[in-house]
């Protein structure tokens, strides 16, 4: 799998040049991948994907760079499920857990 190759236009946020900013690709209905940059501009693009209430893992080992808007936003939907599974993030980056440490989360980063 090439985590920045387009399967559809609806996986891609933004563009620089040719290169996609954000990626969000689904490996089964109860896994999330997330490549390129999670910023205030894609936000909006991920939060409807990890609401789906069959999420239970978020792989972030593509991300390369967020910020605290980004962040937020995943941890929003991690602590909005209810009474669903809770949302786990696997494989973070290490711009995702510098961030999350810096700002006290790195125990929900791995």
């Amino acid at each position: 799998m090439d985590a920045l190759a387009p399967s559809s236009p609806e996986d891609l946020v933004g563009r620089r040049g040719s290169v996609p900013l954000m990626r969000i690709e689904t490996a089964g209905p109860a896994t999330v991948i997330v490549a390129g940059e999670i910023d205030a501009s894609s936000c909006g693009q991920l939060a409807p994907a990890l609401r789906r209430r069959s999420v239970e893992l978020v792989d972030l080992a593509g991300v390369t760079f967020i910020d605290t808007a980004g962040l937020r936003t995943l941890l929003e939907a991690a602590t909005d499920r209810g009474t669903h599974r809770p949302l786990r993030f696997v494989a973070s980056s290490r711009c995702v857990r510098r961030l999350a440490a810096l700002l006290d989360h790195d125990d929900r980063f791995r």
